[in-house]
């Protein structure tokens, strides 16, 4: 028992190498699970990103093209009827500037980190 003290205590004992090599190979370990669960949370991540950007994508393509319809037909209005145009032009602009406060709104007012994490 003394012989196996006096050789822990030994800076150059075999003991001491075994533990430091056991505490690498721990770390290791350790460091090889770590990058996997990055990797599977990284996939997760872009799986999520991906998922919810369709839906989103498609909520704009239906507001600017509801949008552009109600515009062009605005448009036809005011060329049909060319003596009243002025009065319609106060309701394009008024359209224009709705547009742009629903679409600030939208876009402004939106949790986005939570909408791309958790698609909804």
């Amino acid at each position: 028992m003394a012989r196996a003290v006096a050789d822990m205590l030994s800076a150059d004992c075999e003991c001491r190498k075994r533990l430091a090599e056991r505490a690498r190979q721990s770390h290791e370990e350790r460091l090889g699970s770590l990058r996997q669960a990055q990797a599977r949370l990284s996939e997760w991540i872009e799986q999520a990103c991906a998922n919810t950007r369709d839906p989103l994508q498609r909520e704009l393509r239906i507001f600017t093209a509801l949008n552009a319809v109600l515009f062009a037909l605005l448009g036809l209005l005011c060329l049909r009827k060319r003596s009243s145009a002025m009065q319609r032009a106060l309701v394009a602009v008024t359209m224009l500037g709705a547009s742009a406060v629903v679409g600030g709104a939208y876009l402004f007012n939106q949790k986005w980190m939570h909408t791309l994490a958790f698609g909804d």
